[in-house]
């Protein structure tokens, strides 16, 4: 390695440890993440039935057009919207 290798290697390597340094810890009162996002890759439509399996699995998050933001609610869960305008499916289909 030569001189200007090891130099830039130092540099870089300074450069992390100032950076962990000064992120925000616990006691001077940084960001803490309260709990997890969980959530699924394609949502089941937004009724009772299926939304109450999605809380009982655990899931925290699901995908739901407009009307079901009340549905998705009654079963504490977070929402997305969702719509075929957004979600590209049209672009699937064969005159989308």
């Amino acid at each position: 390695m030569t001189s200007k290798q090891t130099t830039i290697v130092a540099l870089l390597l300074g450069s992390l440890c100032a950076d962990i340094s000064s992120a925000p810890t616990r006691s001077s009162g940084g960001w803490k993440q309260k709990e997890f996002i969980i959530t699924f890759w394609c949502a089941p439509p937004a009724t009772d039935e299926a939304l109450a399996r999605v809380a009982a699995e655990g899931y925290n998050l699901t995908w739901v057009p407009a009307e079901g933001l009340d549905v998705a609610a009654r079963h504490h869960l977070r929402a997305m919207l969702t719509s075929e305008e957004t979600s590209g499916a049209r672009s699937l289909l064969p005159n989308g």
